[in-house]
């Protein structure tokens, strides 16, 4: 597996490239037919958040030149279309795209929407159902709670090969390898991880948020009704591959059930949550095609060629770091040539 700080300096060097020799012009219009699926999160300010920053994909700003250089590069499309394209075998001709966003975060409807609505760009936001309406904090969101306020130096749980050093001069770095190893973990359940991390930091963080965390039905309603399209991220975002057969297929079903019903629509699109390689399995995909999904998101880093158009396995590539617009042509680019 290629490390992290390879990958950090290769894409440091092809921008430095790319910008030197005009190469990213030409490449960014020279693009491969093929569907590229740009993926957000959080959108604001992640230094101003109690909870985890790594979560933040960009602030306003810069989404908003994010989003004017996919429209000028790009058609566009919605869940519908790319169902229709799957469906009938259309072979696609031209760079297509899609703007999703995953976990429902209140910014998605202050920030994201209204910018979209301001641009008329249609995107898809995928929400964990349970978290809905209410002030619930997440499990990821605890953690990193709890890690920015904690004293210790190090953290390990019970089958962790190494410990984490809490280098508190740089909080989100430490949160997000907290994280990775909870997530790589599949011995005990995620309650269990819990209790073993307040235990060792000494901390416990508040059940409910001071304000609301998530958007509402009525938010859901009013996106849907602007010609937004909604999608399922299972009921309660547990990792899917850590869950039985069983309780894999009620976190898909009851998502389903409960989208359908509070928008009065047919939801045909999932996203699997973490979604990396390791957090769905080939069990996975064929329960969400039981579930009755046509189409099915990972959050693995690529872009999708005509002919290796996985219906339920697409590739999303991960916006992070509050790039610019340069940035969002070189992750295009770099997705496109890595996908080969």
């Amino acid at each position: 597996m290629r490390q992290p700080w390879v990958s950090v300096m290769k894409y440091l060097l092809r921008k430095i490239i790319y910008l030197l020799s005009g190469v990213l012009l030409y490449r960014w219009h020279n693009l491969k037919p093929g569907l590229y699926i740009f993926n957000y999160h959080r959108v604001g300010d992640s230094s101003a958040t109690e909870y985890d920053g790594n979560v933040f994909s960009c602030n306003e700003g810069n989404l908003t030149k994010h989003l004017i250089t996919i429209k000028a590069r790009f058609e566009i499309i919605r869940i519908s279309r790319l169902v229709d394209i799957i469906e009938n075998e259309e072979v696609i001709k031209k760079p297509l795209a899609m703007i999703t966003f995953d976990d429902g975060y209140i910014d998605n409807y202050d920030i994201a929407f209204p910018i979209l609505k301001k641009l008329d760009i249609k995107a898809t936001f995928y929400l964990p159902t349970s978290y809905v309406g209410t002030n619930n904090i997440p499990w990821w969101d605890e953690i990193a709670w709890m890690l920015k306020r904690s004293t210790v130096s190090q953290i390990k749980l019970v089958g962790w090969k190494e410990s984490v050093t809490i280098n508190y001069g740089n909080i989100d770095k430490s949160v997000r390898l907290v994280l990775n190893n909870i997530k790589k973990d599949t011995t005990v359940s995620m309650r269990k991880k819990l209790e073993q991390i307040r235990k060792v930091l000494k901390l416990e963080c508040p059940n409910f948020a001071k304000s609301p965390l998530f958007i509402n039905w009525d938010q859901a309603r009013e996106m849907h009704a602007a010609g937004m399209t909604l999608g399922s991220h299972t009921h309660s975002h547990q990792i899917l591959s850590h869950l039985s057969k069983d309780r894999q297929l009620l976190e898909l079903t009851k998502s389903r059930e409960i989208l359908e019903m509070e928008l009065n629509t047919t939801i045909t699109s999932f996203a699997y949550p973490v979604g990396k390689a390791k957090s769905y399995t080939a069990l996975t995909l064929s329960l969400c095609e039981k579930a009755g999904y046509k189409v099915a998101f990972s959050f693995i880093n690529g872009f999708n060629s005509p002919s290796n158009l996985k219906r339920f396995e697409l590739l999303r590539m991960p916006v992070d770091g509050n790039g610019d617009s340069t940035d969002i042509k070189l992750l295009t680019i770099s997705a496109m040539q890595d996908s080969r």
